[in-house]
């Protein structure tokens, strides 16, 4: 029994058709009833259906991936893991659809700072288009990155596209801009 174990240890360690190959190759020789042999493999086949879940979970929060995450909801409902049981597949289930909710309500919390940052850099870049001061590259660059994709585009736009005139009329002299 000890000695299956550690077979079905360094099993999974390997991938899983070699360590499959392994694990087989290796019990046949225990003195052990077919049955037995039977269920170590399944043991084995488990094992690494769980092996599989985690490190698919793994991948998909490092990766903010809540589609690869809703793939192996789907495979989970469809039958795949055969060799997991019931009350553990739901119990991976449960927790691959927390992992989706909480990335989520992470994008959204990131999304909505991303806009408050944007709403702050176009005031800021709307003051700055208002002293008529010229307005490097670099900084139109780094300001119209801010805003893309944002209600804010717009705006900016706008003012980028004025500031020059903000510009012209800022070196007129006082009479002059009075007319």
């Amino acid at each position: 029994e000890v000695l299956a174990d550690r077979y079905l240890e360094i099993g999974t360690r390997m991938d899983r058709e070699a360590g499959a190959e392994y694990v087989k190759s290796n019990i046949q020789s225990l003195n052990i009833p077919e049955a037995q042999k039977q269920a170590l493999i399944y043991k084995y086949q488990g094992t690494r259906d769980l092996q599989d879940i985690d490190g698919r979970i793994t991948s998909a929060i490092e990766n903010k991936d809540t589609a690869s995450l809703q793939q192996l909801v789907t495979e989970m409902d469809n039958g795949g893991f055969g060799y997991t049981d019931g009350p553990t597949l739901q119990q991976k289930k449960a927790q691959v659809l927390s992992r989706i909710d909480a990335l989520n309500k992470q994008v959204e919390v990131e999304e909505n700072k991303r806009l408050q940052l944007a709403g702050k850099a176009l005031t800021e870049f709307k003051s700055q288009v208002m002293t008529g001061r010229a307005l490097d590259d670099d900084y139109l660059q780094t300001m119209g990155a801010a805003v893309q994709g944002t209600e804010y585009e717009a705006e900016y736009n706008f003012y980028k596209s004025q500031s020059t005139n903000f510009q012209s009329f800022g070196r007129l002299s006082t009479p002059e801009q009075l007319k």
